[in-house]
């Protein structure tokens, strides 16, 4: 099953150094959104070896600033 987001959200990840693959069938994410803070900031608990731009480590943990795993998380937890 495709996952699917909004155009305007995909043209936001144009950063995207792994070619939208959770946005692909039977793609995984390659981060996990764990939970959101204020409605805006999206914390993850690993980091995975591939650079992500949209990733950055933020003490202890990592912040995901990438829309199209945000909408996923909105759409999966609402």
């Amino acid at each position: 099953m495709k996952k699917e987001t909004s155009v305007k959200t995909q043209n936001g990840a144009v950063e995207c150094a792994h070619n939208r693959i959770c946005q692909t069938e039977g793609g995984a994410p390659h981060c996990n959104i764990t939970c959101r803070v204020a409605g805006t900031i999206y914390f993850t608990d690993t980091r995975f070896p591939e650079i992500c731009p949209m990733q950055h480590t933020y003490g202890s943990t990592y912040i995901c600033t990438c829309p199209i795993r945000q909408e996923i998380y909105i759409k999966k937890n609402s």
